[in-house]
């Protein structure tokens, strides 16, 4: 049997097993989250689309109202009401590419879930697969405490059969010298009455002789009488002898047949005694076997708790690998640069075909290096994991954040003008100095044009950096 600490050792690899393998479940979960997020982001993008709609209906009314109630100011308002209507076309156009760039999103969005649908079902499976090793586990060693619990019920049936055994030898042992001695007396008795009867012969063999030997005369006769009553005293002691003889020889036969009896009842005792220890011990027997194909049944689940076991650290490190290739960083939470160069591909094809804005912002953190070695990595991670968290905060949810080097970001944000873009991380600086006093970032920017390609507009941005070092 396995120690308890054992036990507790092997209950705890189980559970780290069975969380570890449910982590490809969060996943999944995760991009749900993020579909979900995406469709509410199209949805948002949608009541925008709207509201660009009403605000240009707004402005169509509102020029045509002011172009019949101030007719006599046709020259001056004819102009405005022009300038109007532009701009509603202008918020038409721009509605009509949100409704695009939403549906895009809920393309993604569904992607997202179809993907999350089979990593959930796997983490299911898997999370079910670690409980399995675990029963298989507690089943086991429920069979090896039953196994030893038969053993040693086993052992006792032996001990208690070897005693009783035992015990109805020695008292049949006893019982046989009971009886020897009771069968000596019985002899005794015997050979008393036999002697006896000897002396009883001789008595009337004398008595006989005194008979005979009686003479004629008065004397004669009376000492013939008294020889005469002799006699019959003689006969009648010889008589009491031989019925007392007898009397021994009966009372040595009930000795015989009650020593007999008890010596039989004794062997049938012993007999029955022997033939309980034998089943005892065939229980025992069949109790070992079992025993023993628990222990095998244990050893096999054991085998299917290593292998379960085994599965879920090839989960794990597929989850890994899934994490690794799902293009997250880890330290900073944003795209690796494999996954971010693709995202901003995507929005660089999107531009294109709704002929929108796009700005991409080159980040470069100050003085990490310096940082890493005055005061170690630790501190230098704890110093972009705060830039990585006030880009999240001032950028919004859809822009593009890419770590590609060690301190350097790559972001890239749609539908947006360049002087807006640059108010925006002016935000990031902001915060991000508050939150840390004396940290700061330097950003190149790089306005889309029309046949640039993801290294193109992002190589632009690169060198803008060196123009806003040189500015500051």
């Amino acid at each position: 049997m396995r120690r308890p600490d054992q036990d507790r050792g092997v209950s705890e690899i189980d559970r780290d097993a069975s969380a570890t393998a449910g982590e490809r479940d969060i996943e999944g979960r995760d991009r749900d989250l993020a579909a979900d997020v995406r469709d509410r982001e199209a949805e948002q993008r949608d009541r925008e689309a709207e509201a660009r709609d009403d605000a240009a209906g707004d402005l169509d009314r509102t020029a045509g109202d002011r172009a019949a109630s101030e007719r006599q100011h046709a020259a001056g308002e004819g102009a405005r009401a022009p300038s109007g209507r532009a701009a509603a076309a202008d918020n038409r156009a721009q509605a009509i590419k949100d409704r695009k760039v939403a549906a895009e999103d809920r393309a993604y969005a569904a992607k997202d879930r179809e993907d999350s649908g089979a990593d959930e079902l796997t983490g299911v499976r898997r999370r079910e697969a670690g409980l399995a090793a675990q029963d298989r586990d507690v089943a086991a060693e429920l069979r090896d405490r039953e196994a030893g619990a038969r053993d040693d019920a086993a052992g006792d049936l032996d001990r208690t059969a070897g005693d009783r055994a035992a015990s109805e030898r020695q008292h049949a042992a006893d019982e046989g010298a009971q009886a020897a001695s009771r069968r000596a007396g019985a002899a005794d008795n015997r050979a008393q009455a036999v002697n006896d009867r000897k002396v009883a012969a001789e008595d009337r063999a004398q008595a006989a002789k005194d008979r005979e030997d009686s003479g004629t005369d008065e004397l004669t006769g009376v000492r013939r009488k008294e020889a005469g009553l002799a006699a019959q005293d003689r006969d009648v002691a010889a008589g009491l002898r031989d019925r007392e003889a007898e009397a021994r020889d009966d009372a040595a036969g009930d000795l015989d047949r009650t020593a007999g009896d008890r010596a039989a009842s004794n062997r049938q005792r012993a007999a029955d005694e022997g033939a309980r220890a034998a089943s005892g011990r065939a229980e025992a027997a069949d109790s070992r076997v079992r025993a023993i194909n628990d222990r095998k049944v244990a050893a096999d689940d054991r085998a299917q708790g290593s292998h379960d076991r085994q599965i879920a650290a090839e989960d794990r490190a597929q989850a890994a690998k899934d994490r690794e290739d799902s293009g997250t960083d880890e330290l900073t939470g944003t795209s690796r640069r494999g996954a971010g160069l693709a995202a901003i591909g995507r929005e660089i094809n999107r531009a294109q075909r709704v002929s929108g804005e796009l700005v991409a912002a080159y980040v470069d953190v100050d003085g990490l290096k310096a940082t890493n070695d005055a005061t170690g990595h630790a501190t230098g991670d704890a110093l972009l994991i705060a830039v990585a968290d006030s880009l999240r905060a001032c950028l919004r949810s859809y822009d593009v954040i890419t770590r590609v080097g060690g301190d350097e970001f790559v972001c890239v944000l749609p539908g947006i003008a360049l002087e807006h873009a640059h108010r925006r991380f002016e935000a990031v600086s902001a915060m991000l100095a508050a939150g840390r006093p004396g940290a700061s970032i330097t950003v190149g920017f790089a306005r889309f044009q029309a046949g640039d390609s993801a290294d193109d507009l992002i190589q632009r941005a690169d060198d803008e950096v060196s123009g806003a070092r040189r500015r500051r």
